[in-house]
């Protein structure tokens, strides 16, 4: 089975915003610093998740997203946790896309990267 995100609509709310830029690529860009990012954005990426499972591999393209707060850093180690959580048959491969110039980016990806092990590959621009 394929990604199919065609289902996936952008988000855009406080200062974030979620697109899908290609079949089987999603970009983050702002920031994520409200109080209960999990509550405010933790379903659309749940419904991101949905239409990716199957097979094949997402790029997830966080270079525009220019801060996180420790909460909004839940948000990713949640998703590799759905991965995870799917039959092998439906896991897929996250691939993050991020900046080693910013500072939380270089820090919290590779930790992410490491607990996803198979599940997850990171590409630092």
């Amino acid at each position: 089975m394929t990604l199919s995100l065609d289902a996936v609509a952008p988000l855009s709310a406080d200062r974030l915003t979620i697109s899908v830029t290609a079949p089987r690529a999603l970009s983050l860009a702002g920031e994520i610093a409200g109080r209960d990012p999990v509550a405010d954005f933790g379903p659309h990426l749940r419904s991101v998740h949905d239409a990716a499972a199957g097979g094949g591999e997402l790029t997830v393209d966080v270079t525009a997203l220019t801060f996180v707060n420790s909460s909004g850093l839940r948000l990713f180690l949640d998703w590799v946790g759905w991965v995870a959580d799917e039959p092998e048959a439906r896991r897929y491969r996250l691939r993050f896309r991020a900046r080693r110039d910013v500072t939380w980016q270089r820090a919290a990806f590779p930790a992410i990267a490491m607990l996803g092990g198979a599940n997850v590959t990171l590409d630092q621009v």
